[in-house]
Parts: structure tokens; sequence; C-alpha cells
């Protein structure tokens, strides 16, 4: 994903610095499904991390689409979504 492309994360956390810190960027939180949606129907591409907990949540939002990227942290799972994806 572009560096200068628009990271948001899905209301999993409060204060996740580990996201911050591995992608040397910030990323803001969307904390309700209404957030969500407005995020996901922006005009140009936007990125979304959802954690695993909330995945079928986020689904309700996005569609079947499958992750970009997505990888086991511990006992938990963090996925990279776009909103310029195509469905499975």
């Amino acid at each position: 994903m572009p560096p200068e492309a628009p990271l948001r994360g899905f209301h999993v956390w409060k204060w996740r610095a580990s996201y911050s810190f591995y992608s040397g960027r910030s990323v803001p939180n969307l904390e309700s499904v209404e957030a969500f949606q407005r995020y996901w129907q922006s005009s140009e591409e936007v990125f979304v991390v959802v954690e695993r907990s909330l995945l079928d949540e986020a689904r309700n939002v996005m569609g079947e689409i499958p992750p970009l990227e997505w990888r086991e942290t511990g006992s938990n799972a963090a996925y990279l979504f776009s909103n310029r994806q195509e469905p499975e």
C-alpha cells in the first residue's frame, strides 16, 4: 500500500502502538460501524486493519472480500483490506 494512502483501524483497541510502530505512521481508530461505513465509502482508495474478533462485523460493511495481507499476532490475527478490492 502506498505510504500516503489513508489507513485506519476498526475499533478493536484503544491504543495499539505496535500498528503505528511497525507501519511507521499513525493508524487512527474507527470507533463505530457508522464511522467505518463513511470511511469505507470514500471516493479514494482507503485501507483498514481489522482484528479477528471483529471480522464478521467488518464484513457487514465491506462484504466478502479477501484480505490484502494478514498476520497472526499471538492468539489473534490482523487483516488488511482496501475498499478497491474485488469480492471473492
